[in-house]
């Protein structure tokens, strides 16, 4: 029209312009008025999802905030977080024909998408620096007091193996995976295993070769310990490791032991007990209607062809000291066998004694003196002082001459062995500010979930093949051991919150091939040597595969040996007000 000024326009047009001018402002207010609403819609919505998922666990959060987002996404079209995925694999892991059920019910990766993550991490003989480094980093955070930490070891049967452990060949691997633990800025100061042959065997070569090691250099020993020589740089570290067996297997072991055979010890005076008192103390009170002093006493506890001799429980409850209260009891009533007074001594005995060594409480519960923690004026030092006389003298006997066996099982020496590592691991740690030491996490409970729960991956597979443990450890190593604990069994959860290994820092690691400033670290097993140099492996069958070894969150599956290995933390409670940071 060529006007640009509103003065120019006729007394109708102005108006008409006045109203665009009116009807535009309207307009922008509108928008606005729905815009802010949209946001405030947003941020309702966003609101009540964080009502609803902070109930919610991790893995439940994980999975609404996957239906939520992908619902709407076409199947080709659909992205999955590492979590997601994580979490995927552990149901997949679980149970595949669950997994193909729910996912056509709900949003969820396909099975191709897992094994390719799977795949994308390698696992191979011997320590792996990667996963090195990985530990090294989340071990970098920890306060020095919180870096102490166990070696376990135990052994798992695979198929399609090599059926024998070399006692030479596993002491050279606890060797390796205690400087590679160390070279991560953790402080290994005790090893832990069962009472296998081997693994003793084993442990008297790290002693041996160190008692040697001292007296070539005029040295005093006193044979509680061994050491481990970790060069890093120009320096060399001689780490001192005390050893120790676990203590609900030696409680087993004396049990098993009792089984068919009596003890004699002294405790104020020369002492007989004998499972026999204890059946009979069974068959007593089975004997009474409705009524049982001792109702948790079954078959599976006393009598011996009905025992479950791998249930620490079992055990647990018969050497008690309820049932060392009663038969005291029906024994100063002259209810019950001549020895039951002994006997009824031997399992007060082992009761104060395990509790001791099994403390998982900073304070006394139920009058339980010993099940509270370790601190410098516990009443465990005197009793641990008495124990060791105690476990001095007693032998078992053959219930029919009454001579002692030969040779004597090595369960008491292990106690003893168990009770001085214990004495010398407090004296060390509370010489660095700790000042409650629970005891409980010194055992095997840990490696033996995982081993349970690498069973458990899919199906109940109580002797897995080569190729099913390493895929079995790879989807526990990811998954932070997310397998369920089993109720049956024969440790107790060890309540860990999360693995120290972060997945997400794993992965970062691997994809980015970072370069790794570890030292290098002895790849060449004993197994490996030529025969001529390894006589044990002369007459040795050929291997028909690899068997692999454990070590939690940083030492990868290990060709050629029953063994695992698992880094397991030592649990202490402190007071900030006198603890040095």
């Amino acid at each position: 029209m060529g006007i640009n000024r509103a003065s120019k326009l006729t007394p109708k047009c102005k108006s008409l312009y006045a109203n665009a001018l009116l009807l535009q402002k309207q307009l922008r207010r509108e928008h606005k008025k729905c815009n802010t609403f949209k946001q405030r819609l947003k941020a309702a919505s966003n609101h009540l999802h964080c009502q609803t998922t902070q109930q919610m666990t991790t893995a439940a959060h994980i999975f609404t905030k996957l239906q939520f987002r992908e619902t709407k996404m076409k199947p080709k079209g659909r992205r999955f977080t590492l979590n997601e995925k994580l979490m995927s694999l552990s149901l997949y892991k679980q149970s595949p024909k669950s997994y193909r059920l729910l996912s056509k019910m709900f949003v969820l990766p396909c099975r191709k998408t897992l094994s390719n993550m799977l795949a994308f991490i390698p696992i191979n003989t011997g320590i792996d620096p990667t996963l090195m480094k990985v530990l090294k980093e989340n071990v970098k955070n920890l306060k020095p007091k919180y870096r102490f930490c166990s070696i376990l070891f135990d052994e798992i049967s695979l198929n399609a193996g090599l059926h024998t452990t070399n006692r030479h060949d596993l002491a050279h691997q606890i060797r390796e995976v205690i400087k590679a633990v160390q070279s991560t800025g953790l402080k290994v100061i005790s090893t832990i295993c069962d009472q296998g042959a081997t693994n003793s065997a084993a442990i008297n070569i790290l002693i041996n070769d160190t008692k040697a090691y001292y007296w070539k250099n005029n040295k005093e020993y006193n044979g509680d310990f061994y050491e481990v020589e970790y060069k890093f740089g120009n320096s060399t570290e001689l780490i001192k490791i005390f050893h120790l067996f676990d203590p609900p297997h030696l409680l087993k072991g004396i049990r098993n032991n009792l089984l068919t055979k009596n003890v004699s010890f002294d405790m104020d005076g020369e002492k007989v007990a004998s499972w026999r008192d204890i059946m009979n103390l069974y068959e007593l009170d089975s004997g009474i209607p409705d009524v049982k002093m001792l109702p948790r006493l079954t078959k599976e506890h006393v009598v011996p062809n009905e025992i479950r001799k791998m249930k620490v429980r079992n055990a647990a409850q018969v050497l008690s000291q309820r049932v060392s209260s009663i038969m005291a009891f029906l024994a100063s009533k002259n209810l019950i066998g001549e020895t039951a007074g002994d006997t009824a001594k031997f399992c007060l005995f082992f009761d104060k004694l395990f509790d001791s060594v099994n403390s998982n409480y900073d304070k006394v519960v139920d009058g339980k003196i010993y099940r509270a923690g370790l601190k410098k004026n516990s009443p465990h030092h005197q009793l641990w002082k008495d124990s060791l006389k105690i476990l001095s003298t007693m032998r078992f006997l053959s219930p029919s001459t009454g001579k002692p066996s030969t040779p004597q099982p090595p369960t008491l020496k292990n106690w003893i062995k168990t009770i001085k590592s214990f004495q010398n691991i407090f004296q060390v740690l509370s010489d660095k500010g700790i000042q409650v030491l629970l005891l409980r996490h010194f055992n095997q409970d840990s490696l033996e979930n995982f081993f349970g729960a690498l069973r458990a991956l899919g199906y109940r597979n109580n002797n897995p093949t080569c190729e099913m443990f390493s895929s079995a450890y790879k989807t526990l190593l990811l998954n932070n051991i997310m397998s369920t604990h089993s109720p049956g069994s024969n440790c107790e959860d060890d309540f860990s919150e999360a693995c120290l290994v972060s997945y997400q820092t794993l992965f970062a690691t691997f994809n980015n091939k970072l370069d790794t400033d570890e030292p290098e670290f002895d790849r060449q097993r004993v197994a490996d040597l030529p025969k001529e140099e390894n006589p044990s492996l002369v007459n040795a069958p050929s291997a028909q595969g690899w068997q692999s070894i454990y070590a939690a969150a940083a030492i990868r599956a290990m060709g050629g040996w029953r063994e695992g290995f698992e880094v397991s933390f030592t649990s202490h409670r402190e007071r900030s007000v006198q603890c040095p940071e």
